[in-house]
């Protein structure tokens, strides 16, 4: 399957309920947090500066998986125990690997290579504002502010480079482009696994995704990176600063510091954003994975080593339907457009003064024009974008449309033997079953965006009977297409008549209508862009640069929090600390480096956080360390795992 998109917002609301009770509650206590997800560059940093290198982000190939921390001096590295699951869906029939038995590495020989995998440690953060803003012109137009910041980044970047050629350089804008920051990375691609703890699920019962979700999103997993040296051997190597992991601690008597990689956060984005997420990007992709969820778990039932082999991807979409269920959810429960505009009041009362700029009076009226040209045709690119992704039929009408639309009658015979190759590769019956589905949301787009194709399958039919309709369109296409049924195919191209095919005509369009809907939302971010830079500035000049807090955006922050509670069953750590809602892999600490919790890779509670500031809302939920503690001494069973660690058992 092709990667995952990331697209959209995620966000949600725990409910609080204020309580005194003891750490032992499940009730959520209330208490003072600061605001802000602040960069390393903001000093005076409140642990030892090394130890801002602890933490690394984790990559497959150009994939963001998550992050995690290093652990011992000899490059052990503690993070989600999905990141494991990749290694496991490959390698789960062998010998030693098993979910319901976990996985120990008795000495460096038995770690297991991750292919693929590499670690990025973030050693520098440099505030290159002034570098961009001396080189624009206030005359400047748009098109040529965006030449100068590339032209300014490719230089800045060339001549950090020339100093550390091995080094990783890239320059993210912050506050919607009004500052930039230059971040230096170094990358470690060998990693290897040493410890993953047993689930509580089997194999054998061929667990569902929701079940493989609930059970890996609550642990946690050990690799181990590696250098080389001068000789070109492997070597452990040695972090500048690593975490402790000691024997028991009580969290109640630290100061908990949030330290890591908070996904990309939207709370300086308008009430316009948060509605078009929320009626044309959100329904569309939770309903596109629901039904992929259906379908891998239906052959995971039927074919045992589809189940194992898939373990990763049902993980990462059971994750994307808890994550948009939620955020739906809290769209609802807790009306987030009003507390939107609620905390936004003053500011637009300030904005409409007589006395402010043009271009700060009018930006409303910009950023509502770019979101009107936005949802022209946002539902259908979002909905179009996730049929493309998740269902083959996509990638076999492909094919076909780029031979038809270059009207060549040559190369008939390859494509044939393109389209049995990925017949071969997938279940007819499970793809039809999702690809009926994912017609019955297409379907389910504003009227200005339906499909003709589907409006003819649909044709005289309730609303209330499209699925049977959509289905037995479904069950005659398995015969009746050539998409499906190659030995018709080379009549079909041969005479032209493609388009007769009803299958066809519904892939076709949903390809065109992606394709043109792509081109408008360029345009809508290219009109978007602008506006929103000069709706920022306009905060920071309201709220006060130094108030005003920046969008995380993937680079490594920290927040200085409180102590909240322990959960009932003593797995969970609540802190008051501000750090989005999705930030797996980064961990909770006290001053003197010693690990507190780990943030688990599930749709937190706090998802919220992501777009709204709301004080009582805003807590990170983290594995707590004597769970991890107690995991490594009682499932590892290998005393110089814990000696490098300094545990006892």
């Amino acid at each position: 399957m092709r990667g995952f998109l990331i697209l959209g917002v995620c966000f949600f609301v725990f409910t609080v309920s204020c309580s005194t009770s003891n750490q032992t509650s499940d009730a959520f206590i209330a208490s003072k947090v600061t605001e802000g997800m602040h960069l390393i560059l903001d000093t005076p940093l409140p642990f030892d500066s090394s130890l801002s290198q602890s933490v690394a982000k984790v990559y497959k190939g150009n994939e963001f998986l998550g992050s995690g921390a290093f652990v011992s001096k000899n490059g052990l590295f503690l993070t989600n125990y999905s990141l494991a699951l990749e290694h496991f869906s490959i390698n789960l029939t062998g010998p030693g690997f098993s979910l319901s038995e976990g996985f120990i590495a008795q000495n460096n020989n038995d770690e297991i290579l991750l292919p693929g995998i590499s670690l990025l440690i973030e050693i520098e953060q440099i505030d290159v504002s002034q570098e961009f803003s001396s080189e624009i012109s206030d005359s400047a137009n748009n098109f040529e502010i965006f030449q100068t910041k590339q032209r300014v980044g490719q230089a800045l970047i060339a001549q950090k480079k020339a100093s550390m050629p091995n080094a990783l350089v890239v320059i993210n804008d912050i506050f919607s482009g009004n500052q930039q920051v230059m971040s230096v990375y170094i990358q470690l691609n060998d990693i290897r696994l040493v410890f993953a703890p047993a689930l509580s699920i089997k194999e054998q019962q061929k667990p569902t995704s929701s079940e493989i979700y609930q059970s890996a999103s609550g642990n946690t997993a050990i690799f181990r990176a590696y250098t080389s040296s001068s000789e070109g051997a492997p070597i452990p190597f040695n972090p500048k600063g690593y975490i402790e992991i000691v024997n028991s601690i009580t969290p109640e008597d630290y100061i908990p510091i949030a330290l890591g990689f908070p996904n990309r956060t939207h709370r300086l984005e308008s009430e316009y954003a948060l509605d078009f997420y929320r009626t044309d990007t959100n329904p569309y992709i939770l309903e596109a994975y629901e039904s992929f969820v259906e379908k891998e778990d239906f052959l995971s039932q039927q074919f045992h080593e589809y189940s194992t082999a898939s373990l990763a991807r049902r993980f990462n979409s059971a994750l994307q339907v808890d994550q948009y269920t939620k955020i739906q959810e809290s769209f609802e429960k807790y009306d987030l457009l009003t507390e939107k505009l609620d905390q936004e009041q003053f500011f637009k009362e300030w904005l409409a003064d007589s006395t402010q700029p043009n271009n700060y009076r009018s930006i409303y009226n910009f950023i509502r024009q770019a979101f009107e040209i936005a949802e022209q045709n946002g539902a259908g690119f979002y909905a179009t974008s996730y049929v493309h992704l998740l269902s083959p039929f996509d990638e076999i009408g492909t094919i076909f449309r780029n031979h038809l639309d270059s009207e060549q009658s040559e190369g008939i015979p390859s494509l044939v033997q393109q389209q049995y190759q990925l017949l071969s590769n997938i279940n007819i019956e499970a793809e039809s079953a999702l690809f009926k589905d994912l017609i019955l949301l297409l379907s389910k787009l504003p009227e200005e965006q339906q499909f003709l194709s589907i409006q003819d399958i649909l044709s005289g039919v309730p609303k209330e009977d499209y699925e049977q309709a959509i289905s037995e369109f479904m069950d005659r296409m398995r015969s009746a297409s050539f998409l499906l049924n190659p030995e018709k195919t080379e009549e079909v191209l041969t005479n032209n008549t493609a388009f007769e095919d009803s299958l066809y005509q519904v892939i076709d369009e949903s390809l065109f209508l992606n394709e043109m809907s792509r081109n408008n939302q360029g345009i809508y971010a290219a009109y978007l862009q602008p506006a929103r830079q000069v709706f920022v500035k306009a905060k920071m000049d309201f709220y006060g640069e130094n108030e005003l807090q920046a969008d995380a955006n993937g680079t490594i922050r920290y927040n200085k929090g409180s102590f909240n509670r322990i959960s009932a069953n003593g797995k969970y750590l609540f802190t008051n600390n501000d750090f989005s809602g999705r930030a797996p892999g980064s961990i909770v600490i006290n001053q003197k480096g010693e690990l507190l919790g780990i943030i688990g890779n599930a749709a937190a509670e706090n998802l919220i956080s992501n777009y709204i500031f709301i004080e009582e809302h805003a807590f990170v939920k983290s594995i707590h360390s004597q769970f991890v503690v107690d995991q490594i001494i009682h499932t590892s069973n290998n005393e110089a795992l814990m000696q490098e660690l300094g545990l006892e058992n």
